[in-house]
């Protein structure tokens, strides 16, 4: 079992995953940018990529700062800027702002699980979410999905290694477990595709429905990735659908610069070569967007040109 793991370990070395923490203060990286991953979450291009380099005082000072923003809380110290953040005043802070502001508290600890519950009571409660929420929902997934997709990929080797060894308890524990983490990856996207669900039938045209239906069909990917044989077809097939929809609904509302936009053309492509190896057309699709960018650039504003 032990040289199992060794392999199975090796084969899904950092080139191909990556794990889903991110520093304290940051967003994970959009997910195109992602080693071992293709794409799953729009993303907010001003929040992506920035590494927030703390000193020996750096979590402390962050934890100041974010109790002093403009949110209800005032400052303090750490001690008294943390015990505020989980102790929000009824009178100033509504429920679904201080769901928001827990996920932001989770989303700098790294504790996802934790994020993604208030991401989802997010989504049941209060006005529509906003750019910078939907950011958060996307995150509080990806960060436990990342998990759970490098978890799979090591045990489905191990299990497909002792399948041949002399040892059959081996191969009985390997088998079990890869079918938990099947299952738990299965729930995981299930459950944020019927949020999306409930978001979906009340949202704006333009980006907040692009987004959610470029989610949408990230994770029916994901499905397909951990399906059975004889469900993949029917996966793939709901993807695709999905992407469609959400390329249909971005080429009428959307600039070609638009982050959301480039996410979703880029995650489109990884699909088309990963998912259905129309390889030929995955690599059209990603060279046409990225070129429909650059000349939108030219002779841009200086000002337009930073915010594209």
């Amino acid at each position: 079992m032990a040289a199992a793991v060794a392999a199975a370990a090796a084969a899904s070395s950092p080139s191909s995953s990556s794990p889903p923490a991110a520093a304290a203060g940051s967003r994970l990286p959009p997910d195109e940018l992602l080693p071992d991953d293709e794409g799953a979450a729009g993303y907010n291009s001003n929040d992506n990529n920035e590494q927030n380099e703390l000193g020996e005082d750096g979590v402390g000072e962050e934890l100041v700062n974010f109790g002093n923003l403009d949110n209800g809380l005032g400052g303090g110290t750490a001690g008294e800027a943390r015990f505020e953040m989980m102790n929000p005043d009824e009178d100033n802070l509504n429920p679904w702002d201080q769901a928001t502001l827990m996920a932001n508290v989770c989303e700098f600890a790294g504790c996802f699980d934790d994020m993604k519950v208030y991401m989802k009571e997010r989504c049941e409660c209060g006005p529509m979410l906003g750019p910078e929420e939907r950011d958060l929902l996307s995150v509080a997934y990806k960060g436990n999905l990342e998990a759970l997709r490098k978890a799979y990929r090591i045990a489905t080797l191990i299990a497909a290694d002792t399948a041949t060894s002399d040892d059959m308890r081996e191969a009985k524990v390997a088998a079990a477990y890869t079918a938990r983490l099947q299952r738990e990856t299965q729930d995981l996207c299930l459950e944020l595709l019927e949020v999306l669900g409930k978001l979906l039938a009340r949202a704006d045209a333009g980006e907040p429905i692009v987004f959610y239906l470029k989610l949408q069909a990230d994770y029916r990917r994901y499905l397909a990735e951990v399906s059975d044989e004889e469900d993949v077809a029917e996966a793939h097939r709901a993807a695709e659908e999905g992407y469609l929809e959400a390329l249909n609904e971005a080429e009428m509302h959307l600039l070609h610069t638009h982050p959301v936009k480039l996410g979703l053309l880029l995650n489109w492509s990884v699909f088309l070569h990963e998912g259905l190896e129309r390889t030929a057309e995955a690599v059209f699709v990603a060279k046409t967007a990225v070129a429909n960018a650059m000349q939108s650039l030219e002779g841009m504003p200086e000002e337009a040109f930073k915010d594209a």
